[in-house]
């Protein structure tokens, strides 16, 4: 609707996911893998309402550019 996303990748999705679940956010989504992309990623939204998502690219070409 609208708004920015802030987009982060990195190299260990579900270990992000593990750590940012403690903060018990207003939301965060399970990890879905996008196979077109191919990556894995979640969302989430922040206490201020920022959203952001969390993604890891699966191919190594895609890795050494992003």
């Amino acid at each position: 609707k609208g708004g920015t996303l802030v987009s982060l990748t990195s190299r260990d999705v579900e270990g992000e996911y593990e750590r940012i679940k403690k903060y018990r956010l207003p939301f965060i989504s399970e990890i879905e893998i996008i196979e077109r992309i191919p990556l894995k990623s979640f969302f989430l939204k922040d206490f201020e309402g920022h959203d952001f998502e969390i993604q890891e690219f699966l191919k190594k070409e895609d890795r050494e550019i992003f």
